[in-house]
């Protein structure tokens, strides 16, 4: 053999296992589907004659075809797959309704209430013993009165 020949042998070699690859790839899309992969002379005996007719023969199909089958094959999975996204918003719309409440209502996060007048305010821990209208609950700064005090405490001590 020469080495035109040769590499004739490699490239077809390749173009075939390129093509492999390719009829694998559109079979498995079309198994994901459902659909059954049928090899040619594989067709099961209780196929109809015009059955077996319908098959795709991917073995004999050309890359073009193939192509083409890849491409309707995607198009047909994006359009079940909103298919069903539509059918599922609708089945949770309805459960939504049934217990009285929208699905915007549902998925809506909780807003919790953090302003100043929805917290209730601390009860006073200290007490200004010269003036008792004077109260400190212990947090924040510490008033001047307790700081007072405190410091009186400590260098009596």
């Amino acid at each position: 053999m020469n080495s035109s020949n040769k590499q004739s042998a490699v490239l077809t070699k390749a173009a075939d296992q390129k093509m492999a690859a390719r009829l694998q790839q559109a079979g498995e899309v079309l198994s994901f589907l459902g659909a059954r992969v049928i090899a040619p002379g594989d067709e099961p005996e209780w196929m109809t004659s015009s059955e077996r007719t319908r098959l795709p023969k991917m073995q004999t199909m050309s890359l073009q075809e193939l192509e083409k089958l890849q491409r309707e094959v995607r198009k047909t999975m994006v359009e079940l797959e909103q298919r069903n996204r539509k059918e599922a918003l609708a089945a949770a719309q309805k459960a939504a309704a049934e217990h009285g409440f929208s699905l915007e209502e549902i998925l809506a996060p909780e807003v919790k209430d953090t302003s100043r007048a929805s917290r209730a305010k601390p009860s006073p821990k200290y007490r200004n013993p010269d003036n008792p209208s004077q109260t400190w609950s212990g947090r924040g700064r510490q008033p001047a009165w307790f700081e007072k005090a405190t410091k009186n405490q400590k260098t009596e001590q």
